[in-house]
C-alpha cells in the first residue's frame, strides 16, 4: 500500500522522463555556478593527470554553467576540454544500493573521473548514459568530478575526425548553410542514489483498438546474485490525475538488466492527436523482497497510431495532410543549446498558431523539454539523429551510425508526439546508404511502433527500395512516387531530388516562373503520392537588427555576433556605391522590405503545393533562421517576420481555394497575346464530404475594385477512385479569358457562397496596354554582332536595323544582342570609339564580353570586374530598381516578384567601375554576402552605354516588362543620327583595355 501511495505521489508530481529513486534522492548537478572549464589544446591532460583535484587546481580555468557549450566560454575553441565541480553524496538508505551519474548529452565523447578514479566513458553526441560511481564516491564528504569532453575537429584527435562522427553538418568555422561546430556537456547531469534494484527504463506502447497499454519495464539488479522482488504499475490520466488502471507482478531478477512486459487495459481511454493531445502517466515501482527500499519511475504516454496508407499519412485511422517545418535548434546564444527555454517554447507555440501539425528536427534530436511540449501541444515529431546527415565513411561508420540511431530510439520511444524516425537525409548511394538500408532489424528490435523514413530527398536514386516502413513492418515499402520492386533508378533534372522520388526536395530559382509552379502542381501526377520533404523561400538577414539584439543580450562581442556583423561595412559600402538611399531612404528600410516580401512567397509556394492532390504532406524550410541564414519564418531571436502567421494559416487551411492566373503579365491592345487562363482548385483535407455540391463565384477586380469578370459556378466535391480516398485537391474552374481591360494590377478571386469557410482564393496579375508603351516605330538602330531574333523583333515594330560599320562617322543608337558573332577585340575597340565619339549603346546580354574564361574581357570599362552568378533558390538575392527613364511605366523599389517574374535572373556585374547610375541591383543579404548590378548606365567619352543582366533579350517576345525595358532603353539612347562623331582620345581606349 505504501508503494502504491508513492506511485500516486509520483503521478501527482507530474514526473516525465526523469527516474525517481525513493531509496534516496536524484540531485541535479546542473547550474549557473559550481562548474569550471579548462581547455586542453595539446591533448596532454589525461597523461598529466588533470582528473586529479590538486592538478586541476593548477590549471587556468573559467567559470561555466551546465548544460552549456564550450564555445560560449572559449570562443572558437575545439578539441579536448575539462569540466570540474565538487559535489556531496548523502547516505544511501539501501546498504547494498549504488551511486550513479546520469548524463543526458555530452557532445561528442565524455570520459569521467570521480575523486581521481576513472568511472567510465561514452561516445556519441546525443545519447543518455549512466555510470556507476559507487566505488569512487565518499559518502557525506566532498567529491571531485572531472569530465573530459572531446569536441572533434576536421584534423582529427585520437583518431576521431569530426566528419566521421555523427555531427549533422558541423564545420569548425562559421560557414553559410552549415552548423557551427559546438560541443560540451549540453544536457543535464544528475547524481542518483539508487537502491540495489532500480527501474532504469519504461517503454510504453499502446493499442488504439483495445485500449491496452504495454509496458516494457527494464529493471536493473546491481547485485551479483538473482533476487526475488515485486513490481507495481499505476496509470493515470495526466490532466485529471487519479489511478485509472493498475497491476503488479512478482519477479525473479537476474544480475544486470531484466525486461518485464506487462499489459494493462485502460478503461474509457482517450486518443492522443493534434487537436486533443490526451496524455497518460505510467508510474512503476520495484523492490527486492526483504528490503524497505524501492525505486520508482514515471513516464508520459498516449494512445495513438500513425502510419502511411495508400501513400497518405493516417493518424488514428484518419487521413491528415502533414504540415511540417524543420527546426535545427539554432540559437543566438549557446549555438544549439537553448540558453532560454522560452525560445524553444516559442518555436513550437508559433508553429501551432501558424497551422503546423508537425515539427521535423533536422539531423539532430530535439531536447527532452521540446518533446514534452510537443506531447502537450499535440505536435507530431519527425526526428533524425546527428548520424542521418553527412556522416563520412570510416572503419567505425557502421558502429557510430547504429549507436546514434539506438540512442535516439532509447531516449524518445515513449513520447506519443514522436511518430517518425528518419534515419538518413540527402544521402547519395555509397557505403553509408548500403549499410542503412539493411538496418531495419536493428531498429525494429528497439521500436516496432514508429513510421520509419529511409532517406529524405532520396538522393540515392534507387526507386526499387521503398522510402517508408510502417509500424510493425520489417521491410521498406513502396508507398510514394515511382517506387516499386522493378523500378529503374531515378534520372532526369535535379530539383534537387530527381523525378520519381517519393520523398521530394525541391528548390526552384526565385522568383518562381510558370514552369516551376507547374512542377509543383504535377509532382506525382502519374505515380503514387509524394511527400515534399523540403521546400522554402528564405528572406535576407537584417544585419543591423541582429546586432541590436546581440547588444541587448550582452553578446555583441561573441563570435556569432561578429560573424553576422562582419558584412555591415560591406553593405554600407555597396549602399553608397549604388546610391541606394534614393530608393529606400535607410538601409533598415531595405532590410524591412526584404523580410516583409517573404509572406507572399511562402503563400505562393503553398498555393501550388496544396493544389496538387498527389502531395500528401509538406515540410517547410524552415522554422527559424538557422544554418547561418534567413530561412526561417521567424528570426534567430524568434521575432515574427511580417505577415508569416497569416500566410501560413491561410496556406494550411483545411479547405482552401488555390487560384492561378497565367501569364501573370499580359498585353492588351493590338497585340494578340491578351488571353489569360484563370484556374481555381479546391484543396479539401477531408472536411467537405464527397458528393457535396456548393455554389461559388469566380471574379476578377482591378486595383479600384471594379469587377471586370464574373461567373457563378457549382463546385462538386468528387468521390475517390475505386478503393482510394477522395482527392485532396481538384479543379473547380479553368477558363481562358481575353484580358481586354485597362492597364494595371488585377486580382482573381474565388468565393464559396455557402457551406465552406475556405481560405485562399486570390491570384494577382498585371495587364499592360500595348498602345500606352513608348513607341519605337520609325526609329533606326545599328546592330553590333549577330542576333537575328532581335533584328526580327525590331523590324516587327517598325524599326530600321542596320549592321555596325566601324567606318561610319555618324552617331548612332547601337544594340548588342545575344551574340557578338565573329566580332573581335578590334571590333569592340571600334565600338568603344563610336560610343566615346557620341553614340549610345545598349548591351542586352553580358555573355558578349567573354573571352578565354574572362567574362568581362571586352567590357568597355577601366575596372572590368566580373559577372557573378548569385544563386537564388531558397537563399536568394533581393533585387531592387530605381525610378529612372529606363524604368518609366514600371514598378520601382524592391522588385515585385509577380511583375518582374520573367525578367530576373542570377547574373550580376560585380566590381566594375562606378556607373553613372545603377538603375537596378541585387543584394544577397545573408552571411555569405554578395551584391551586384543588373542594370546601369555608363559614360564613355562623349557617349553613353547601358549594361544589363535582366532577362530582356530572353523574354523579348513574351514579357511586357521586357518590351517596356528595351523600348525605354532605345528612347534613352536616342541620338541625332545626322550628328558627326566627336574626336576620340585613344588613351581612353587604352585605359579600358581595348587598344
Amino acid at each position: 500500500m505504501k508503494r502504491l501511495l508513492m506511485c500516486l505521489a509520483l503521478l501527482a508530481l507530474g514526473t516525465g522522463l526523469f527516474a525517481q529513486s525513493f531509496a534516496g534522492t536524484t540531485v541535479s548537478l546542473d547550474g549557473e555556478k559550481g562548474w569550471t572549464l579548462a581547455v586542453d589544446p595539446d591533448n596532454v591532460g589525461k597523461n598529466q593527470g588533470w582528473f586529479d583535484k590538486a592538478k586541476a587546481a593548477t590549471l587556468e580555468t573559467r567559470e561555466t554553467k551546465v548544460p552549456w557549450v564550450i564555445q560560449e566560454v572559449y570562443p572558437g575553441y575545439h578539441g579536448y576540454a575539462w569540466y570540474y565541480r565538487d559535489f556531496t553524496c548523502a547516505k544511501n538508505p539501501d546498504s547494498k544500493g549504488r551511486y550513479l551519474l546520469k548524463f543526458w548529452n555530452v557532445d561528442y565523447k565524455g570520459d569521467v573521473w570521480v575523486n581521481g578514479k576513472f568511472v567510465g566513458e561514452h561516445e556519441g553526441a546525443e545519447g543518455v548514459f549512466v555510470l556507476d560511481i559507487t566505488d569512487a564516491v565518499k559518502v557525506g564528504k566532498s567529491n571531485f568530478l572531472a569530465v573530459r569532453v572531446l569536441n572533434p575537429t576536421p584534423e582529427g584527435i585520437d583518431g576521431i575526425v569530426l566528419e566521421q562522427t555523427p555531427h549533422r553538418n558541423k564545420t569548425n568555422d562559421f560557414v553559410f548553410g552549415n552548423d557551427y561546430n559546438h560541443g560540451g556537456i549540453e544536457g543535464n547531469v544528475e547524481l542518483i542514489t539508487s537502491p540495489a534494484v532500480r527501474v532504469s527504463d519504461v517503454f510504453v506502447t499502446t493499442d488504439i483498438k483495445t485500449g491496452v497499454a504495454t509496458l516494457e519495464t527494464t529493471v536493473t539488479n546491481y547485485l551479483s546474485e538473482s533476487v526475488k522482488g515485486s513490481i507495481d504499475f499505476a496509470i493515470s490520466p495526466a490532466a485529471e490525475g487519479g489511478v485509472c488502471a493498475s497491476d503488479s507482478a512478482k519477479v525473479t531478477l537476474k544480475p544486470g538488466d531484466n525486461v518485464v512486459t506487462t499489459k494493462i487495459k485502460v478503461p474509457g481511454f482517450k486518443l492522443w492527436d493534434t487537436v486533443t493531445p490526451n496524455l497518460y502517466k505510467a508510474a512503476v515501482t520495484a523492490a527486492r523482497n526483504g528490503s524497505e527500499c524501492y525505486d520508482a519511475y514515471g513516464v508520459k504516454f498516449g494512445f495513438r497510431e500513425f502510419k502511411v496508407e495508400n501513400g497518405f499519412f493516417m493518424l488514428n485511422g484518419k487521413r491528415i495532410f502533414l504540415r511540417c517545418s524543420h527546426n535545427g535548434n539554432e540559437n543566438p546564444v549557446g549555438y544549439h543549446y537553448s540558453a532560454y527555454n522560452e525560445w524553444a517554447r516559442k518555436d513550437l507555440s508559433n508553429a501551432k498558431t501558424m497551422g503546423f501539425n508537425a515539427m521535423r528536427f533536422i539531423a539532430g534530436l530535439p531536447t527532452p523539454f521540446q518533446l514534452d511540449l510537443c506531447d502537450e501541444l499535440g505536435i507530431l515529431v519527425y526526428e533524425e539523429p546527428y548520424a542521418s546527415w553527412k556522416l563520412q565513411d570510416s572503419e567505425y561508420m557502421a558502429t557510430r551510425f547504429d549507436n546514434s540511431v539506438k540512442d535516439m530510439l532509447r531516449r524518445d520511444r515513449t513520447h506519443p508526439s514522436v511518430v517518425v524516425y528518419a534515419v538518413l537525409n540527402e544521402t547519395h548511394d555509397g557505403n553509408l546508404f548500403q549499410h542503412v538500408k539493411d538496418c531495419l532489424p536493428m531498429i525494429r528490435e528497439l521500436d516496432s511502433t514508429r513510421l520509419l523514413v529511409l532517406s529524405g530527398g532520396r538522393f540515392d536514386h534507387h526507386l526499387s527500395i521503398g522510402t517508408v516502413s510502417n509500424p510493425g513492418s520489417d521491410k521498406w515499402e513502396y508507398q510514394w512516387g515511382a517506387e516499386g520492386p522493378d523500378a529503374p533508378d531515378a534520372t532526369g533534372p535535379d530539383y534537387p531530388s530527381k523525378p520519381g522520388a517519393g520523398h521530394f526536395h525541391i528548390y526552384p530559382q526565385v522568383p518562381h516562373r510558370a514552369d516551376a509552379i507547374a512542377t509543383f502542381r504535377s509532382i506525382g501526377k502519374d505515380t503514387n503520392p509524394v511527400y515534399v520533404g523540403e521546400y522554402g523561400v528564405a528572406t535576407g538577414v537584417d544585419f543591423y537588427r541582429l546586432q541590436r539584439n546581440f547588444e541587448m543580450y550582452g553578446k555583441e562581442n561573441g563570435a556569432l555576433a561578429k560573424y553576422y556583423g562582419a558584412h555591415i561595412p560591406d553593405f554600407d559600402n555597396d549602399w553608397a556605391f549604388y546610391d541606394m538611399a534614393d530608393v529606400f531612404g535607410r538601409p533598415e528600410d531595405f532590410f524591412a522590405a526584404s523580410i516583409a516580401r517573404n509572406a507572399s512567397q511562402r503563400l505562393m509556394g503553398l498555393n501550388a503545393i496544396r493544389s496538387n492532390p498527389q502531395i500528401c504532406g509538406y515540410n517547410l524550410t524552415g522554422t527559424t533562421d538557422q544554418g547561418l541564414s534567413g530561412e526561417g519564418l521567424v528570426t534567430l531571436f524568434r521575432e515574427m517576420k511580417p505577415g508569416t502567421v497569416d500566410a501560413m494559416a491561410d496556406g494550411f487551411a483545411p479547405v482552401r481555394w488555390c487560384t492561378f492566373v497565367e501569364p501573370v503579365n499580359v498585353f492588351k491592345g493590338t497585340d494578340a497575346r491578351n488571353e489569360v487562363r484563370l484556374e481555381a482548385v479546391v484543396a479539401n483535407e477531408d472536411v467537405i464530404a464527397p458528393g457535396t455540391s456548393l455554389p461559388a463565384r469566380i471574379e476578377v477586380f482591378d486595383s479600384n475594385n471594379n469587377r471586370v469578370f464574373y461567373q457563378r459556378i457549382t463546385v462538386d466535391f468528387p468521390e475517390g477512385e475505386e478503393g482510394k480516398p477522395a482527392p485532396l485537391a481538384f479543379s473547380a474552374f479553368d477558363k481562358k479569358v481575353a484580358a481586354d481591360w485597362p492597364a494595371g494590377k488585377y486580382r482573381m478571386v474565388a468565393t464559396f457562397e455557402k457551406g465552406a469557410a475556405a481560405a485562399g482564393g486570390t491570384a494577382e496579375f498585371n495587364v499592360f496596354d500595348w498602345t500606352k508603351m513608348p513607341s519605337i516605330e520609325g526609329k533606326e538602330v545599328v546592330l553590333f554582332g549577330k542576333d537575328d531574333g532581335l533584328a526580327e523583333w525590331l523590324r516587327g515594330r517598325g524599326v530600321t536595323v542596320k549592321s555596325f560599320d566601324a567606318s561610319s562617322t555618324k552617331r548612332a543608337t547601337i544594340i548588342v544582342g545575344e551574340s557578338r558573332g565573329d566580332m573581335t577585340k578590334a571590333d569592340f575597340a571600334n565600338l568603344a570609339r563610336h560610343i566615346a565619339g557620341g553614340s549610345k549603346a545598349i548591351f542586352l546580354c553580358n555573355g558578349v564580353f567573354a573571352e578565354e574564361g574572362n567574362p568581362t574581357a571586352y567590357l568597355p570599362l577601366k575596372e572590368k570586374g566580373t559577372v557573378k552568378w548569385i544563386d537564388s533558390c531558397v537563399y536568394h538575392k533581393d533585387e531592387w530598381i530605381r525610378k529612372h527613364p529606363l524604368t518609366e511605366g514600371l514598378q520601382t523599389g524592391l522588385m515585385d516578384y509577380t511583375f518582374y517574374r520573367e525578367t530576373i535572373q542570377a547574373n550580376c556585374y560585380k566590381g566594375i567601375s562606378k556607373p553613372k547610375c545603377t538603375v537596378a541591383g541585387a543584394m544577397y543579404i545573408v552571411p555569405n554576402y554578395e551584391s551586384g548590378i543588373m542594370l546601369s548606365t555608363h559614360d564613355l567619352g562623349a557617349g553613353e552605354f547601358i549594361l544589363n543582366t535582366l532577362r530582356v533579350r530572353e523574354e523579348l517576345f513574351d514579357s511586357p516588362v521586357s518590351e517596356y525595358l528595351i523600348k525605354n532603353m532605345m528612347k534613352y539612347c536616342e541620338v541625332d543620327k545626322n550628328e558627326s562623331l566627336a574626336p576620340v582620345d585613344e588613351s581612353l581606349i587604352a585605359e579600358i583595355g581595348l587598344k
